[in-house]
Order: C-alpha cells, then structure tokens, then sequence
C-alpha cells in the first residue's frame, strides 16, 4: 500500500522550476492543487466568512470575552452561534464557488507579483498589468 502523496504535484514541479515571471508558478494555470481544495480553500471560506457575513457575532464574542473573566460560561451562548453562522457559510456551496474564484484570483496576482495581499497593502502597492503599464514611462 503507498502513499497517496507520493506522486508529485505537476504545479508544485512548475513552481519548483521557476515556470511564471517570479518563478511562484504559471499566473494564468487556474486548476486547483488537492492540499489548495482540502486546506486553503476552506480557511479561506471561514475568513471571509467571519470577517463579512459573521462580523457583528465576532465583535460581540469579542467584547464578551474582553469584558468577563468566566469566559467559558459567560460566552459560551455566543460562540456557539459564532459557529454556527461560519458552519452555515462554510457549507453553503454558492458561497465555495465565490471563495475559491476569489482565491484563483489572489493567488494569481502572488504569482505574477511574488508578493501576498498583507505585504502589498502594508507598503501601499497596487498591482498594475502590463497592458496598462505600457501607457506609462517608468
């Protein structure tokens, strides 16, 4: 009996080899990984999910744990509708399809930039495409 993850991931080879402008992959490959539909993905959905549709639970849950030293008792009715609100959107197939457009979306602009969403936004960068670079003089 092997190991299912014996064979090589053919994107993970590309990325090896240094296949896109910074060598992170081909931007333009929008097929999915299994660890990237398994893993990334559903933390992805659970992100969003928390920071858009379940954000007023969060803060409350928040603001219960900040103000009581019994948090297990005192907090326990909110975070099992915390739950239940990420569960419901973390199910919800519609919702996947968004996330994982998304996710194509940000992956590809890493690959083309070689840099995350957090690094660009703390220095204040935008992602440009060639198209409309050409318009401008660098």
């Amino acid at each position: 009996m092997g190991n299912t993850f014996d064979a090589p991931d053919p994107i993970d080879e590309d990325c090896k080899s240094g296949i896109g402008p910074r060598g992170k992959g081909d931007p333009d490959d929008f097929t999915l990984r299994a660890r990237e539909l398994k893993v990334h993905i559903p933390k992805f959905q659970e992100a969003a999910a928390l920071k858009v549709h379940c954000k007023d639970l969060a803060q409350e849950l928040q603001h219960c744990m900040d103000n009581n030293f019994a948090l297990l008792a005192s907090c326990y009715h909110l975070n099992t509708k915390l739950k239940a609100c990420t569960e419901l959107w973390t199910n919800d197939l519609e919702y996947r399809e968004q996330m994982i457009e998304e996710y194509l979306l940000v992956r590809q602009e890493f690959r083309k930039t070689g840099r995350n969403r957090l690094y660009r936004a703390l220095k204040g960068e935008t992602y440009v495409t060639e198209s409309e670079r050409k318009g401008y003089q660098v």
